[in-house]
């Protein structure tokens, strides 16, 4: 049965309902269920077998169904689409992740998510100005060759990967926030440009969730799940951008890292390229010709 996505909109209202246990309620539901009372009932019969399910009042599923009703006002406002896990608009990639979300929200182009060649382009936000230059390159490279580029709107590579990558659509920013709260709020024009430009944004998260500071490891897993690809272009060890590398690790995607020229090697700045180049199965790119090979390796058939 192919559930909708309001049914996935109000098992993730109620509390302590994460994506993992919203998709398992959601495959023993009967029918897609429009009566709140009828939808109270039915957990509560799905509960006697699944004991580890949260107990809730009939007060919890009319506030749940309260909050689909002014979410949906909010999107057909904003010309948001809403995307749930079994609606012909989710990516197929996010079904082979970990814990995928079983719902989306994208302002732009929302046939973006079904592309097939996407690369994650990564790296940190206190980016020094020659790893800017790389991003931008990368990202250029890839729109060239009709390659969609997913970054996360941050500062510093994230930003410069999406403007290598705006033309005719080319990029898709995944935000650690509902689409109220673009973060940063500083690339906001950016937002903008990418929608104007046939891209997309794209967010697991309501309307007006604020970005916390799970929700940027939660959203790593989200860039590198939707990517066949991911160039890692500069981080500490200990940066975030080494969260994702760990997921896309996981998730068995193909990793390439940047070698920084000589002139431009800060240990304090890419000791985590450093120590990705030392490990086996990780490809390094130096140059245009490297990336372009990359793409022709991984993307043509």
């Amino acid at each position: 049965m192919k559930v909708k996505f309001k049914t996935y909109f109000i098992l993730k209202c109620l509390p302590r309902i994460g994506n993992i246990k919203a998709l398992k309620i959601a495959k023993r539901l009967s029918s897609d269920i429009e009566s709140v009372r009828l939808f109270f009932d039915e957990y509560k019969q799905i509960r006697n077998v699944e004991k580890n399910l949260p107990d809730f009042d009939l007060s919890d599923f009319e506030s749940a169904f309260n909050s689909f009703e002014r979410e949906t006002e909010i999107a057909e406002k904003e010309s948001i689409h809403l995307v749930g896990f079994d609606d012909d608009d989710y990516p197929l990639e996010y079904k082979n992740i970990k814990e995928p979300p079983c719902v989306l929200f994208v302002k732009g182009d929302v046939s973006k998510l079904k592309e097939k060649n996407k690369l994650a382009i990564i790296g940190s936000r206190d980016a020094s100005d020659y790893a800017k230059s790389i991003s931008k390159k990368v990202g250029n490279v890839a729109n060239e060759n009709n390659v969609i580029v997913v970054s996360g709107l941050a500062k510093g590579c994230d930003e410069y990967a999406h403007k290598g990558s705006l033309h005719n659509g080319g990029t898709i920013a995944i935000l650690p926030s509902g689409l109220k709260n673009i973060y940063p709020s500083t690339n906001k024009a950016l937002a903008n440009d990418i929608i104007d430009n046939g891209g997309c944004l794209v967010t697991e998260y309501f309307y007006e969730v604020a970005a916390a500071k799970y929700n940027f490891v939660a959203r790593d897993r989200l860039q590198s799940g939707l990517s066949k690809v991911v160039v890692l272009v500069e981080s500490k060890i200990d940066g975030g951008s080494m969260k994702t590398i760990n997921f896309a690790k996981e998730q068995n995607i193909k990793i390439y890292c940047w070698k920084h020229d000589e002139k431009f090697f800060d240990l304090n700045k890419c000791s985590g390229n450093k120590k990705l180049l030392q490990t086996p199965g990780i490809e390094s790119l130096e140059n245009g010709e490297d990336c372009l090979r990359m793409i022709n390796s991984q993307f043509k058939d």
